[in-house]
């Protein structure tokens, strides 16, 4: 997958983005943190230029926070893919799949294995 470099400009219009999502969510949000504190505090870190220590922080509260990965690509201005292949190993909290059906591994008798 081929980086692409971001401009000042675009820097700023996510970031303005970000913000203006962050304002007209719910308060009925299933997430505990629903006034989206958890999530400024990681836009503020993540656009600061603060080091990867303290952005690593900012995503496990907002993950302890109850927020998916989704919104905090979102607010990071990338991909949920990148989110957490950036981050989940770093907090603690891989990726977990929406509830299905089971994966079938192998089938005792069929020679499937």
């Amino acid at each position: 997958m081929a980086q692409t470099s971001n401009t000042v400009a675009e820097l700023v219009e996510a970031t303005r983005r970000s913000g203006d999502w962050l304002d007209l969510r719910s308060p009925e949000n299933d997430a505990p943190d629903t006034d989206g504190r958890y999530l400024r505090s990681l836009r503020e870190v993540a656009t600061g230029g603060a080091p990867e220590p303290e952005v690593i922080a900012a995503v496990k509260r907002a993950r302890a926070a109850g927020w998916s990965w989704t919104p905090i690509a979102i607010v990071l201005d990338s991909s949920r893919d990148e989110a957490i292949r950036r981050f989940s190993r770093a907090v603690g909290h891989p990726c977990t799949r929406r509830a299905g059906p089971p994966r079938v591994t192998s089938m005792p008798g069929t020679g499937v294995s």
